[in-house]
């Protein structure tokens, strides 16, 4: 939607690559994947992830206290993210 902290900006493939200036070299998925996934990343992928993981955790407990579920899940990408910064999640 273009919000300010809609997850879309801020998780946008092509966002990220350029705010890490690492080019997008496979489908936008696979990219995120091993950005993700990468067991000695760059400081600045570091970062970024952490920041990503921040973000990812303050909305999903924004959501959490909203709703008030009984179960929250995480799928696609996001249990990547998560792992990728235990710490800051």
């Amino acid at each position: 939607c273009g919000a300010h902290g809609c997850w879309t900006v801020g998780f946008d493939a092509r966002r990220i690559a350029e705010h890490t200036q690492h080019p997008i070299t496979t489908d936008a998925r696979t990219w995120l994947r091993r950005l993700y996934t990468d067991p000695t990343p760059p400081a600045e992928i570091r970062r970024v992830r952490g920041e990503l993981v921040s973000d990812l955790a303050r909305g999903i407990a924004g959501l959490v206290n909203a709703l008030d579920p009984n179960l929250v899940t995480l799928g696609g990408l996001a249990m990547h993210l998560r792992e990728a910064a235990p710490t800051t999640f």
